[in-house]
């Protein structure tokens, strides 16, 4: 869902008359990334995160369309190589052992077992 609303906000910002600030979309960026961090952090089990993800894609989006819309890359090759880099490290982290050495680290759940209540 993240790299769908990616793709979305990429495509679809540049064909609106909106043109958000490159501020804006920097601290939209930076904030989203905190919130998905201290969202698995406090609240490991919570459910449906994939519809978040989708929505906090959206402003990595705008990230890319702005990027885009500075340089000249071409729209096609960006976003096809940001794609294949994000699949790559799901699949490193799914399929691997890397994947189970951080899902054993989640510091809750170990600062939980060493001072239990």
């Amino acid at each position: 869902m993240f790299l769908l609303g990616q793709i979305a906000a990429a495509i679809v910002a540049p064909r609106t008359n909106w043109d958000p600030a490159p501020r804006f979309v920097e601290a939209g960026t930076a904030l989203t990334v905190a919130y998905i961090a201290v969202e698995i952090l406090a609240l490991p089990q919570a459910g449906k995160r994939w519809l978040i993800a989708g929505a906090l894609g959206a402003f990595h989006g705008l990230y890319f369309a702005l990027f885009l819309r500075t340089s000249e890359f071409h729209a096609l090759y960006v976003l096809t190589g940001a794609a294949m880099a994000e699949i790559l490290l799901i699949g490193l982290f799914a399929f691997s052992r890397i994947g189970r050495l951080a899902a054993s680290l989640r510091p809750l759940q170990v600062a939980a077992e060493l001072w239990p209540p």
